[in-house]
């Protein structure tokens, strides 16, 4: 880490965090491996003039704005009692009755299935209201923070709070995404803005926004965040879900429009977008994937149907076992679509954002200043992974297991992954998540095609470091 990096001659500069609950341990890594395990949270926001984030980049963000090293966030977050207050599950006790009954039924299952399976996830899990208190309880998540800055400081107070710090300047515009539930709208919340006359945002505490922005809705909490009265009528009635919702899981457009309306020009703003993970299924499975919906959509018998029976038959064996296969796959296909439908917040939109704040940043279409945009995200493609230690190692089948893991990472086993993630991302075993690529035919052997980015985690982070 070069602490010679300029704070007086650069751009304005954009940190953006993704999404993807305990998966944001790579945004930590990330960071680490630039600025120092040890470097202060505050040292790390002395670089940035925006910070933006949704979800468990929230998390990140919370952790720099009260003074967390990599390390100490690294260390919270590996701490397997804190994980377990935060995703804390659904018992039959518990007001959401049915689901109660319906969870315990499914740790049973898992209980049995062992540690080897990926644990089957289904309706709501976890308790918003024990999240919302262990976001507020400064021994959580945020232990070890500066003592002047805490969770409970609203977004007003941080802003007029000066750091300790050899540079002391203001705290970066923070920016964090959710969705209002009341109101079915993207809901900011932000720093105040020069003259801005909307209270309510600034009064909102930062552990409260945290909060909204981390309750990803469907298969995990189980109600919207809610943010009462306590302040008056400059503190109104908030009910949040994962700002994922909106189409912000990858906030760095939304920052982009943000330092437009704080006065910045396009020529002077640059995007550090760090994500969690990117996932992309093999090939070979997407060809099967796309086999059961054309299963599910054919409800009457036809030659196309019958056609359909007769391939698989080929494939798996007997006419038995192929009609009882072809049924497999319209229903798999109906639970995978429900699955997708609940974690779609995760990926397209994480994956066109990055395109769109290059457009927005281009003083020409035909132009994109893609030198002053950096992607750093790893890409779980099981296809594209490769082994140069030409081991024993099942890198390509790790790949895959990694791909298919949820973001609610409690389970030690699977906490791991976390780590082993970013340790192929950053020897190049798995590539970086490109801002635009294309495939050919679908294939077992087709490789990814980057269009536009860092193709390897050190060529981005080699420009970030060039950065001046």
């Amino acid at each position: 880490y070069d602490k010679s990096f300029s704070v007086m001659s650069r751009p304005y500069t954009i940190l953006s965090l993704d999404g993807g609950g305990i998966w944001a341990m790579t945004q930590l890594q990330v960071l680490a491996d630039r600025f120092g395990a040890d470097t202060s949270g505050h040292e790390i926001l002395s670089h940035f003039d925006m910070i933006a984030a949704n979800s468990g980049g929230s998390l990140t963000l919370g952790g720099l704005v009260c003074n967390l090293s990599p390390a100490q966030m690294i260390k919270n977050a590996s701490d397997e009692e804190k994980r377990r207050q935060m995703f804390s599950p659904i018992r039959p006790t518990h007001h959401f009755l049915p689901n109660g009954i319906i969870q315990f039924i499914v740790r049973i299952v898992n209980f049995f299935k062992g540690r080897n399976e990926i644990p089957f996830a289904f309706g709501p899990r976890y308790r918003t209201t024990k999240k919302g208190k262990f976001l507020m309880d400064e021994h959580g998540i945020y232990e070890g923070h500066h003592s002047d800055f805490s969770p409970r400081l609203s977004l007003r107070t941080l802003a007029m709070k000066r750091q300790n710090l050899f540079s002391g300047k203001p705290l970066p515009f923070l920016l964090i995404a959710s969705y209002d539930a009341m109101n079915h709208r993207a809901k900011f919340f932000h720093s105040p803005r020069p003259g801005d006359s909307d209270n309510s945002n600034g009064n909102v505490l930062l552990g409260r926004a945290i909060h909204g922005s981390t309750n990803a809705p469907v298969n995990y909490f189980d109600q919207p965040a809610n943010f009462g009265n306590e302040r008056g009528s400059d503190y109104p009635m908030h009910r949040i879900w994962d700002g994922g919702l909106s189409g912000y899981n990858n906030p760095s457009h939304a920052a982009v429009i943000e330092a437009f309306k704080l006065g910045k020009k396009r020529s002077e703003i640059r995007v550090i977008s760090l994500g969690t993970r990117e996932s992309m299924l093999k090939r070979k499975s997407v060809a099967t994937k796309w086999l059961g919906m054309f299963a599910a959509q054919r409800g009457r018998f036809t030659f196309r149907r019958f056609r359909d029976i007769k391939t698989i038959s080929k494939k798996y064996g007997g006419p038995i076992i192929g009609i009882m296969k072809y049924l497999s796959l319209q229903r798999d296909f109906f639970i995978d679509t429900l699955k997708t439908m609940s974690t779609t917040i995760l990926k397209e939109p994480a994956d066109g954002a990055s395109y769109l704040a290059l457009q927005f940043m281009a003083d020409r279409a035909d132009s994109l200043p893609v030198d002053r945009f950096i992607r750093m995200s790893p890409l779980l493609s099981p296809d594209d992974a490769t082994d140069s230690t030409q081991s024993s190692f099942n890198l390509e089948g790790e790949v895959e297991l990694a791909s298919q893991l949820d973001f609610d990472l409690v389970d030690p086993h699977w906490f791991l992954y976390t780590t082993r993630v970013f340790n192929w991302w950053r020897k190049g075993l798995i590539p970086n998540q490109p801002i635009t690529h294309s495939f050919g035919k679908i294939s077992e052997d087709q490789p990814l095609k980057f269009k536009l980015g860092d193709k390897t985690y050190s060529e981005a982070m080699k420009r970030w470091r060039e950065w001046a």
